[in-house]
């Protein structure tokens, strides 16, 4: 009693409907959607037998090349999403698995908006910032609930310093890290495809 709140309702009927709309082998994906007699919504979407991102970075010791080619497959995933009008929002290493054979699985698209219907109340920011995983959420999301693309480039960049820390002397990558995750959305990738284009 209580569980299914107007709020999650929505959130969980958003997700199914974003979910619904992006079909890409690095997303996890939806099979069936709606409610119960009772009218509890629920969602069948595919089982990913895997680990989060950091986890598997710890127990698998991937080589450099390998953290590479996961960190390109997740900004392949982030770029199709936000090809469909889709800002993710909670890009973090809990919500992106990592199968035993290699393969990248984003997943919890439960707080996501379409970017052209993200219209919220500027008292909404504080609702917003309750989503915002320490860390990894961009800096803007504090204050407003009008998040671009750039929120999801930001978080991108907090992942990639994560999964691939850079050494002394790695002045490339520390760049690429540093610009991704500017403060200032203006001083980050204008894309995701921008960044991958540096990683590559």
């Amino acid at each position: 009693p209580g569980l299914f709140t107007p709020e999650v309702v929505e959130r969980f009927q958003r997700e199914r409907q974003i979910l619904a709309a992006l079909s890409h082998p690095h997303i996890a994906r939806l099979y069936d959607g709606g409610e119960t007699e009772a009218g509890a919504p629920y969602i069948i979407m595919e089982f990913v037998d895997g680990k989060p991102l950091l986890q598997w970075a710890e127990t698998s010791a991937p080589t450099r090349a390998e953290r590479i080619r996961i960190f390109r497959d997740i900004c392949a995933a982030v770029a199709f999403a936000h090809a469909h009008l889709i800002v993710h929002r909670d890009l973090t290493p809990a919500n992106v698995l990592i199968t035993a054979d290699g393969a990248v699985k984003l997943i919890d698209f439960g707080i996501a908006k379409p970017t052209d219907t993200d219209r919220g109340a500027p008292t909404d920011a504080a609702i917003a910032a309750l989503t915002m995983t320490p860390g990894y959420g961009a800096p803007e999301r504090l204050t407003s609930t009008q998040v671009s693309t750039a929120a999801d480039v930001f978080s991108l960049g907090r992942l990639l310093q994560d999964l691939i820390p850079p050494g002394r002397n790695d002045r490339e990558l520390r760049a690429i890290i540093t610009r991704a995750s500017a403060r200032d959305p203006e001083h980050r990738y204008a894309s995701v495809e921008a960044l991958a284009a540096d990683i590559e």
